[in-house]
């Protein structure tokens, strides 16, 4: 009887670790899986239009951007930098510039991207991009005494399309507004977290709620997909 009882034991802490084990593996998800999938690969972007917008103030166009960032692990990517070209407000009245030499060019900070579950069901997957430093960009709209210094802080949320379960070499990461929350951004955090958004700050006075409006193509060298 004793040895029954020990092999009943055994038994159902064999059960437990596999559970265990089967759930960790299961949270694990999305990742990114292919031979792109390592340590290091660049991941190169370029979109059209984009816009950071913030509800009651006039917004910032860019025509167009483009970025390269690392693959970290496998589920990050990080050292991403975004130059956006051709930048102003207020229907262009204003150019807005990181440095004075360079107008209409707004360069961001380096950016982290976590890949996670904006929907489970789907499933739809997307990226939530933070910066490394306290900012993602500082920038300067306008000039004399009716510049306007900007800077944009907190985390964005963008669906990735095209990559799902598929390897490849290209793929889409989509920003949208039109979303519920207090930011107007459609996705405003992974399912079962709490939301999070763009924070802008206008002559040091905020934060106030931003969206951001993009559709990026992205390309890698190697194949490379999320497995969700």
């Amino acid at each position: 009887m004793k040895r029954m009882r020990i092999f009943g034991l055994c038994l159902a802490a064999a059960f437990a670790i596999s559970v265990a084990a089967s759930a960790t593996a299961s949270a694990a998800l999305p990742e990114w899986e292919g031979p792109g999938a390592k340590a290091g690969e660049k991941i190169k972007s370029k979109s059209g239009a984009s816009k950071l917008e913030t509800p009651g103030l006039p917004p910032i166009e860019c025509k167009s951007s483009k970025s390269v960032g690392k693959v970290l692990g496998t589920k990050e990517i990080n050292k991403l930098k975004v130059t956006f070209k051709t930048c102003s407000a207020e229907a262009g009245a204003k150019v807005c510039s990181t440095t004075e030499t360079k107008p209409g060019l707004i360069k961001t900070e380096p950016i982290r991207g976590l890949l996670g579950y904006l929907k489970k069901a789907g499933p739809v997957v997307g990226v939530k991009f933070t910066p490394e430093k306290p900012l993602f960009a500082k920038f300067v709209c306008g000039s004399g005494a009716g510049a306007v210094t900007i800077e944009v802080k907190g985390a964005t949320y963008g669906e990735d399309t095209g990559n799902i379960n598929v390897q490849g070499k290209t793929s889409k990461t989509i920003l949208r507004n039109g979303g519920t929350g207090e930011s107007k951004q459609e996705f405003e955090n992974f399912e079962g977290e709490a939301a999070h958004h763009l924070e802008s700050f206008f002559n040091g006075a905020g934060p106030f709620a931003s969206n951001q409006q993009q559709e990026a193509s992205n390309t890698t060298l190697e194949n490379l997909g999320i497995k969700a």
